[in-house]
């Protein structure tokens, strides 16, 4: 049965619900009022910025609001505190946005690969202009299922050293022998396998079938990281959350595109 109170709560868990991505930027920002659900005018910013002791303190509260609670390793983390002590400094001028270059989707999905169901990962990034328009393309894949293994593991494979006296005719052997053909390589071979997933897509070896999750990375920021992920459940702290911080160099950022977002250099 509905009574007052439950109507008041509903209203209270859509009002703090962050529905959407653009919405969670808006939040980061201080742009959005967490209570009422309403964008900040100009003049309310600058009357807030009048005490700017105050305001820093306003806005790290609304920074807090924006992590997931649920998970106790994040919000008894350290660098979670001085991620949000920075981002509510300020001084820092820390902002982010759909334009800002240097953040990625990481999108979850179900395809279907030789008749068997299969997951994979697929980074996609914005790219563009204001001039031509903006899109999304995608930049890495983790697809276990179709990578090419750079490892030599068998001895016994090679091409005979004097093998261009005959012609190559090992290349015979070579071509029998596919599913080991990065044995034959050259020990700097490194697999491409978002090229892999594009060539197989094309022969329609996968086919596509439903996007699973989305989890969005944000690199922008100087010296973090931070991703977002959404939570659907009845609670103030619903909608696109943040799920992780860290502290990392720009060194260790690019790692991180290559083991986390399978981005190659």
């Amino acid at each position: 049965m509905l009574t007052f109170n439950s109507l008041i709560s509903d209203r209270e868990r859509f009002v703090k619900e962050v529905k959407q991505l653009d919405q969670f930027f808006k939040r980061f920002n201080n742009e959005e009022d967490i209570f009422t659900g309403q964008q900040k005018t100009m003049s309310q910013l600058a009357q807030e910025k009048k005490n700017i002791l105050e305001f820093q303190t306003e806005r790290k509260k609304s920074l807090i609001t924006l992590l997931n609670f649920e998970d106790s390793t994040l919000i008894k983390n350290r660098s979670v505190v001085d991620f949000i002590n920075y981002s509510g400094d300020d001084s820092n001028h820390v902002e982010i946005g759909y334009y800002d270059e240097n953040w990625f989707a990481k999108v979850n999905c179900s395809v279907k690969y030789k008749d068997k169901t299969q997951n994979i990962f697929l980074t996609m990034k914005k790219q563009g202009t204001n001039t031509e328009g903006y899109k999304w393309v995608i930049v890495g894949v983790k697809a276990p299922f179709i990578s090419l293994d750079p490892l030599r593991t068998d001895t016994l494979k090679f091409i005979s050293p004097m093998n261009h006296e005959v012609g190559f005719i090992d290349l015979f052997k070579v071509f029998k022998d596919y599913p080991n053909i990065t044995q034959y390589a050259s020990r700097d071979f490194a697999s491409d396998e978002l090229s892999v997933f594009f060539s197989q897509v094309k022969a329609k070896e996968i086919q596509y079938v439903r996007v699973n999750s989305i989890q969005y990375h944000f690199l922008q920021l100087k010296n973090w990281i931070f991703t977002v992920d959404y939570f659907n459940r009845a609670s103030n702290n619903s909608g696109w959350l943040v799920s992780s911080v860290a502290s990392k160099t720009d060194s260790e950022k690019n790692d991180y595109k290559r083991t986390n977002l399978n981005i190659l250099p």
